[in-house]
């Protein structure tokens, strides 16, 4: 439930479009869980179609902010 909400914010803010919905279902298919889509690289994320590098970035970004210093 918790990779759902969180992959529908990121989806929303980084993806405005029906198009969004289809790659939200493709990660959540591919990795399972949060914790899985966490530790994935942007290169894994890119396996998923339509995810551009971009993408997968601000995925990434989201899911492990760095703490300021």
């Amino acid at each position: 439930m918790v990779l759902i909400m969180m992959l529908t914010m990121i989806v929303r803010n980084t993806l405005a479009n029906a198009k969004g919905a289809a790659k939200k279902k493709a990660l959540l298919r591919h990795f399972g869980d949060i914790d899985s889509l966490r530790k994935a690289g942007p290169e894994e994320l890119r396996k998923i179609p339509g995810i551009t590098a971009k993408i997968a970035e601000e995925i990434l970004r989201h899911l492990n902010p760095v703490a300021p210093t």
